[in-house]
């Protein structure tokens, strides 16, 4: 019994420590947003735009947030766009496969840094390449939205890529002038996770041996 009380509060602080919240760190996993602008991809209903990225090569990211440059025309509060994650398949060249069923719809459209909102991108698979696509399927005719583009193929994070595409009659693929984007991780801090492993791994396997201890 005296060792079930020596272990009982050990349990108790594994607890206390699974409960805890843990840090996060926002790394970066592909960013050319700040190149200079050559043009734009015009986004309609029927011509869409897309870029490429690779995902970063973790089991604990927690989120992963896109931000995308626009610019535009006689846009108004009513003017909308809508956003799609798309399978890559390998071959040559790359080809956009089927949506993953991740997209985002009636994100309002304005110019500049625009953040998107309700890609739920926690689904996606690690070490893998996704291209987003933008389509301006609620801007109304006569208003005009476009996702800048750069000549500049430079950019930061282990997931940047410059393969991108367009889709009017059917995709057709590039290797330059990559679409401004940039995607963040959310992962756990080092310290955090181990400390959360730890926790884990106590609330598992103490209840074990306190069952044994009580049976000596």
């Amino acid at each position: 019994m005296k060792s079930l009380k020596i272990i009982s509060p050990l349990l108790l602080v594994f607890s206390l420590f699974a409960a805890m919240p843990v840090s996060s760190e926002i790394i970066v996993v592909a960013n050319n947003i700040g190149n200079f602008s050559a043009n734009g991809t015009a986004l309609t209903g029927s011509h869409l735009a897309a870029q490429a990225f690779k995902t970063p090569n973790s089991d604990y990211i927690r989120n992963l947030m896109v931000t995308v440059n626009l610019s535009g025309s006689n846009l108004g509060s009513g003017d909308t766009f809508e956003a799609f994650i798309y399978n890559s398949q390998s071959g040559s060249p790359i080809t956009i496969g089927n949506y993953t069923q991740i997209n985002a719809t009636g994100i309002v459209a304005s110019v500049g840094n625009v953040a998107l909102t309700g890609l739920n991108l926690t689904t996606l698979t690690k070490d893998t390449t996704y291209y987003l696509a933008l389509s301006g399927l609620g801007v109304a005719s006569g208003h005009n939205l476009a996702w800048s583009f750069t000549a500049d193929s430079s950019g930061s994070g282990s997931g940047f890529l410059t393969n991108n595409a367009i889709f009017s009659s059917g995709w057709q693929d590039f290797t330059a002038n990559p679409n401004l984007i940039k995607v963040e991780a959310d992962i756990p801090e080092p310290a955090s996770l181990a400390l959360l492993v730890i926790g884990l791994v106590g609330m598992g396997l103490i209840p074990r041996k306190a069952d044994k201890l009580g049976r000596n």
